[in-house]
């Protein structure tokens, strides 16, 4: 529970452990391959580095991948020779251990929430972002983080919309350890040539007080959700969990619809026969119109990914996972998820707006009622250099989440291999 409440949402992030100004480096090869299919294998390089002293760090992670996977995994649409490459991390961080500060600019994932690979709030899968990011441990208890981040810009006829997201949170860790607490609010603005906007810059002021006070003059681009996150060590190897979004809440029969979410989960952490044991049960709830605004592109979605759960919208789900470690070296993992999605996942303009423009699809907010199960079974072998994992699953290969694009996949076994050398030297 101390290291959730310590973790920075800069996913990069960790705080320096060593005084002299160092180089360390990572490279990686990342082999997944259908033995069912004719697919390609997915290669993904990445070179890792380290540059730091005192106070300062300067992080560079580069991934290159081929060609036709390029926007899928690395959200770019660059390439050169069949080889598609961008930076996912490149920042350069301040940290005082002493007043236990971080001030950090530049690109990196970011990670708000309870679970990382479903979180509601802000899903580190979404891609990187280029981003300001401020986070400051008042005491034992209580912390305080924010940011301002640049999003992907769209057309809207003849005109550009700049988009940025905005976010700030408090946590309180309780003095036991048995409670975390985060609570929190995040802001999308859009509009054409837009900058950043300093007033969404206060990690203190909320941002529905800043929004109502200012004096724009047109359309309301700008998308506010409030949100709560929490859990509960109510053992010392269980925990349950939850998170809750406020998009949109009428208190009168407007005949708009709420846009609400909802995450309740439980975790177990134990030794089964001796050996490390994990599970987990989740259950999601998201409404039609959740992340969803009537503004021009002010909904929550980056690089055609959405910025919180990554099946997006109108949907609900429940998983389970499993692992368990045979010993240091070997373990298997299970995981199945049963998804209800009424419409396609995709977050776009509310559902009862009528937007002549071709960059809003209406067609995608069709109803629709349907369930899809997937599942994954893999046996891993894993060192300090090599991990290998041998598996069958009919989850889709590469990012699902991406435009709604989540269909039924035919079971299919797979082999993954990942290798990593480091080295550190002094300069």
């Amino acid at each position: 529970m101390k290291n959730r409440h310590e973790f920075s949402g800069l996913v990069q992030f960790e705080p320096f452990n060593e005084d002299s100004i160092l180089k360390n480096a990572t490279f990686g090869l990342n082999v997944n391959q259908s033995l069912y299919e004719s697919i390609s294998p997915m290669l993904i390089v990445s070179s890792n580095s380290h540059f730091q002293n005192d106070f300062f760090k300067i992080i560079i992670e580069i991934n290159a991948v081929r060609e036709e996977f390029g926007f899928d995994l690395l959200s770019t649409n660059f390439s050169r020779n069949g080889i598609s490459f961008d930076y996912n991390v490149a920042c350069l961080q301040y940290y005082n251990e002493k007043s236990n500060t971080l001030f950090s600019v530049g690109r990196n994932p970011i990670w708000w929430g309870q679970t990382f690979s479903s979180t509601l709030v802000i899903n580190p899968f979404s891609g990187p972002y280029d981003n300001i990011y401020f986070s400051h441990k008042l005491n034992n208890s209580i912390k305080i983080e924010s940011f301002t981040a640049q999003l992907n810009s769209k057309r809207f006829g003849e005109s550009i919309f700049n988009r940025f997201l905005s976010g700030h949170k408090v946590s309180y860790l309780s003095r036991k350890e048995k409670v975390l607490i985060n609570i929190g609010e995040m802001f999308l603005y859009t509009g054409i040539n837009r900058s950043i906007d300093i007033r969404y810059l206060n990690p203190i002021i909320p941002y529905f007080i800043v929004d109502v006070n200012k004096d724009n003059i047109g359309n309301d681009n700008s998308n506010s959700i409030l949100f709560l996150d929490m859990r509960y060590n109510f053992l010392k190897d269980q925990s349950i969990y939850g998170e809750f979004l406020l998009d949109d809440y009428q208190l009168d029969d407007t005949g708009v619809s709420n846009a609400l979410g909802l995450k309740i989960g439980y975790d177990y952490k134990s030794m089964l026969m001796g050996k490390n044991f994990f599970f987990n049960l989740e259950k999601n709830i998201l409404n039609d119109d959740t992340y969803s605004h009537s503004g021009v592109h002010s909904y929550f979605l980056h690089n055609e990914r959405p910025i919180g759960y990554k099946y997006g919208q109108a949907c609900s789900s429940t998983s389970i996972m499993i692992n368990y470690h045979f010993n240091n070296y070997f373990q298997f993992k299970y995981s199945f998820l049963q998804l209800n999605r009424r419409k396609p996942s995709t977050i776009s303009e509310w559902s009862f707006l009528d937007l002549d423009n071709q960059d809003y699809n209406m067609n995608q907010n069709n109803n629709l009622n349907q369930t899809q199960q997937f599942y994954d079974f893999s046996v891993l072998h894993q060192n300090s250099y090599l991990l290998i994992e041998l598996g069958i699953s009919n989850l889709p290969i590469i990012d699902y989440n991406i435009s709604g694009k989540l269909s039924f996949e035919e079971k299919y076994m797979y082999m993954r291999l990942n290798y990593y050398y480091d080295f550190k030297t002094k300069i």
